[in-house]
């Protein structure tokens, strides 16, 4: 059976064409939803198709209902409804889902003595530095906040 729904909204018809991918329907070749979105923009290409006998999404300038009668109009809210996709055969455009796992440096404190604006040295206890450029550091202070360094007036530095 060949389903079908239309959105001129390029967001909105993004999202249909994702939802459907999580069904288990698959893009020809190796596009992405990326392509689908710039090279076909939904305000000329409105209808998203999906045949259930082969597992494709196909998207549609319009809907020539004499040629194909057998089509049934999905609301956009109501794509859930579309049978899930079996695959037979894996479709190679279906790219897997990466587990994104950030990477944080091992924690570390250090000291430094550091000369203020008004002359006088303070001392600060920081964590790992946030940012940091050629003239300055920007990390956590403790006690003191997320605080940036000339480092130029930096005076001694250690590990604790």
């Amino acid at each position: 059976m060949l389903y079908y729904t239309s959105t001129k909204n390029p967001i909105a018809r993004a999202g249909i064409i994702r939802q459907l991918m999580d069904k288990g329907y698959g893009l020809f070749g190796n596009l992405t939803v990326s392509d689908y979105f710039t090279r076909w923009p939904a305000c000329v290409w409105p209808v998203v198709q999906v045949d259930d006998k082969y597992g494709y999404i196909d998207l549609r300038q319009g809907i020539p209902e004499v040629e194909l009668p057998d089509l049934v109009l999905v609301s956009s809210k109501k794509i859930y409804s579309i049978p899930n996709f079996k695959l037979r055969i894996p479709v190679t455009s279906r790219k897997e889902k990466l587990e994104i796992i950030p990477v944080f440096p091992p924690s570390a404190k250090y000291g430094f003595s550091y000369r203020t604006v008004d002359g006088r040295n303070g001392y600060y206890t920081i964590s790992n530095p946030i940012s940091s450029n050629q003239d300055s550091i920007t990390t956590y202070a403790f006690g003191h906040g997320i605080r940036t360094f000339k480092k130029s007036k930096i005076r001694g530095f250690c590990r604790v």
